[in-house]
């Protein structure tokens, strides 16, 4: 089941870096915010993930940097209904983010087939 984002608060880039925070979400090269997924036909009904705050990786040393989100799979309950009416559990593995990290930008193919030829 895919994740609704929420777009409000998250930007392209973030440049300003909170080096002296005591919180790691707010002084990552890739910043992250919290968020929790509720759905109450699973077991557990609310799962906590993140959400990169930005595009770009914020930090002076890192030029280019993607922020992409560390996936993991949760097992989890669904529920499911029955043909005689009752509940069942069914047990599912779910993605969730749960880490913002700073990849390097992969160069152009051609930029770099054009490189080995020279």
């Amino acid at each position: 089941m895919p994740l609704k984002r929420h777009l409000h608060g998250v930007g392209k880039s973030c440049i300003r870096l909170k080096v002296h925070s005591q919180r790691s979400s707010e002084s990552s090269t890739c910043p992250w915010i919290i968020r929790t997924h509720r759905d109450y036909f699973r077991i557990p009904h609310s799962i906590r993930y993140v959400q990169c705050k930005c595009k770009n990786c914020s930090h002076q040393y890192v030029h280019g940097g993607l922020c992409k989100e560390v996936m993991w799979e949760f097992s989890v309950l669904i529920k499911e209904c029955t043909a005689d009416g009752t509940f069942s559990f069914k047990r599912v593995f779910q993605r969730f983010p749960v880490a913002c990290v700073c990849v390097p930008r992969l160069p152009s193919p051609i930029l770099y087939k054009r490189r080995l030829t020279h």
